[in-house]
């Protein structure tokens, strides 16, 4: 597997090979420089397939790493191997019989955040007949997605979701995440919402209920957003675990509200979430690690880091990147996004997740690459 990755809107001149399908994030007052890129590209390589999403920022394997720059990453798939098709929502994906029979996983691109987006999840996975998938929800803020797009060959979307089927037989996809929280304390169960905005929590104002048990919430904290929740959806049932973080966007004192990173309703529950330790926090980067390595270093690898991120570790989120991917010897790019969808604790499914840094690689089976070499 070929692959080039650039910053900025000048393709290179060494550039050997022709590309089959192009990645590319661009921030979102930069959309007009990736689309004229993009349609260069195009026309240079007849039946390309380019794909997009806008973000806050983004990251190319190159120091300094971040940039505010538009990341494209080329490569050149088997045109057999992959597929590409937009959807205005999940039911109503409509793929050829050969690839409903494939083993295949998928890369997803949502344009809007919504309130089902864990049980659309689910939904795809059937329709991938349990194959494994990852993915973003465009934009790059935690409370709001007015401004999130995709693109599709020459088009922007601003609704519905965008697949990237990958053939499994030919290329290996893997993805994981992780965070430096655990859940802590008390159930808190979500009784009157609107919106983003949690209203109420057991019948009491929700920042009242939170801080008796965290303590007064300072601006300094919200900035930082140290102080998320695992939240868990009223439909999983009592008992069942806590996986995924909510950003704490904001609070309203006057009114005693709080704003989250992602749409809850009453029934659904909330654990104040604390800093793990640091060797729990040392055991899911090896994790994270292990579940990432493959059996070859031809392939490339995508950081989708949540765009709350850079506010949470300052300075030391470059530092957690490379720490994360240190053992995976793959050139890689990425972005800032507003919502990550990546397995959680090394499981299969993947789920939303909010407040993480995920990783995903794709690589060329070894014995496809050799095969090839005969």
């Amino acid at each position: 597997m070929k692959q080039m990755i650039f910053s900025g809107d000048k393709i290179p001149n060494d550039l050997l090979f022709i590309p089959t399908i192009v990645f590319g994030f661009y921030p979102t007052d930069k959309a007009a420089s990736f689309e004229n890129t993009a349609e260069t590209l195009r026309q240079r390589y007849e039946g390309v397939e380019i794909l997009g999403s806008n973000s806050s920022g983004n990251m190319a394997g190159m120091a300094p790493y971040k940039t505010d720059e538009v990341v494209w990453c080329l490569l050149d798939l088997d045109r057999e191997a992959f597929c590409v098709a937009f959807a205005p929502d999940e039911r109503a994906l409509e793929i050829s019989e050969k690839w409903q029979k494939k083993a295949k996983s998928a890369f997803l691109f949502y344009a809007v955040y919504d309130h089902c987006i864990q049980r659309k999840l689910e939904v795809v996975s059937d329709v991938l007949n349990g194959g494994s998938f990852f993915g973003v929800i465009a934009g790059g803020s935690a409370d709001t997605n007015d401004e999130a797009s995709f693109y599709c060959n020459g088009q922007f979307y601003e609704r519905g979701v965008l697949f990237c089927l990958i053939d499994a037989d030919r290329y290996e996809m893997r993805g994981s995440s992780l965070h430096d929280f655990e859940p802590a304390g008390i159930e808190l169960v979500v009784t009157q919402t609107d919106g983003y905005t949690v209203t109420h929590i057991e019948d009491e104002p929700a920042l009242f209920m939170v801080e008796q048990i965290i303590g007064q919430m300072t601006s300094s904290r919200l900035e930082m957003f140290d102080s998320p929740f695992f939240v868990k959806e009223r439909s999983a049932g009592a008992g069942s675990p806590y996986k995924t973080l909510a950003s704490l966007v904001s609070i309203d004192r006057k009114n005693g509200t709080l704003t989250l990173s992602r749409i809850l309703f009453p029934g659904d529950t909330l654990k104040v979430a604390i800093p793990a330790s640091y060797s729990s926090v040392k055991q899911r980067f090896s994790r994270v690690q292990k579940d990432l390595q493959g059996s070859t270093d031809n392939g490339v690898m995508m950081v989708l880091s949540s765009s709350v991120m850079p506010a949470h570790w300052h300075d030391m989120e470059t530092l957690h990147i490379m720490k994360m991917i240190e053992n995976i010897k793959l050139p890689f790019f990425g972005m800032h996004t507003a919502s990550e969808i990546c397995p959680v604790n090394g499981e299969h499914m993947s789920m939303l997740q909010n407040q993480t840094l995920s990783v995903v690689t794709l690589r060329e089976k070894e014995e496809v690459r050799d095969a090839a070499a005969q």
